[in-house]
């Protein structure tokens, strides 16, 4: 079975990864982030990770605050229980993407996560669901709940996993070369959580 964290982030421990916002804490404690080595080239199947690993009560100086997070150069905007760390990583020349972003927030025992990879052609959603879903069963994870959705009129699905260890509700769309993923993870039955709701629900695309 994959570690449950690669599987969660998907982008972590790669040669070509360049950090943003150096001074924000980490995400996931060091001696578990040394084994987040999954590669990249299956990283848009990411989104399941063991609430265990984040322990309760890690708010740390994140605090509680709800703000914006914006990308006008993606164009969506979201809400976020704090300031995301951010991380970056840069394809190989061979690859068919350019750039895959992620900005990550914790509440408490929750997980926030917003991530987005540009590629060199146009995005086939369908294909992205295909690749969640793959990776799901490799990893050995039930999906308890696959949900088409309408999102600013683009279609796009929601994921749900409840595994006792590992839960979360994770919605995949595609925006012209943007592949899009709203992730939530915490507790049992996580997507009825009013914090993921507000989160997950948040999400809008910014009009041109």
């Amino acid at each position: 079975m994959l570690n449950a964290l690669s599987v969660a982030t998907g982008q972590c421990s790669l040669p070509n990864e360049r950090m943003i916002d150096r001074d924000q804490p980490p995400i996931a404690p060091l001696a578990l982030a040394a084994t987040m080595n999954l590669s990249r080239r299956t990283f848009l199947a990411a989104g399941a990770c063991a609430s265990s690993v984040l322990g309760p009560k890690v708010v740390g100086a994140q605090g509680s605050v709800w703000q914006e997070f914006r990308r006008d150069d993606v164009g969506f905007r979201i809400e976020m229980p704090g300031a995301p760390r951010i991380r970056v990583q840069k394809a190989d020349p061979v690859d068919n993407w350019i750039t895959s972003t992620d900005a990550q927030v914790r509440l408490q025992n929750e997980f926030f996560d917003v991530s987005w990879t540009e590629f060199k052609d146009i995005v086939a959603v369908e294909d992205e669901y295909t690749r969640f879903r793959d990776m799901m069963t490799r990893a050995g994870y039930r999906i308890e709940e696959d949900v088409p959705l309408i999102l600013n009129d683009l279609p796009a699905r929601e994921f749900i996993i409840e595994t006792g260890n590992i839960n979360f509700v994770r919605r995949i769309m595609a925006v012209r070369k943007f592949a899009i993923g709203i992730h939530a993870m915490g507790a049992r039955n996580v997507h009825y959580s009013p914090t993921a709701r507000r989160f997950l629900d948040s999400f809008g695309l910014l009009r041109k």
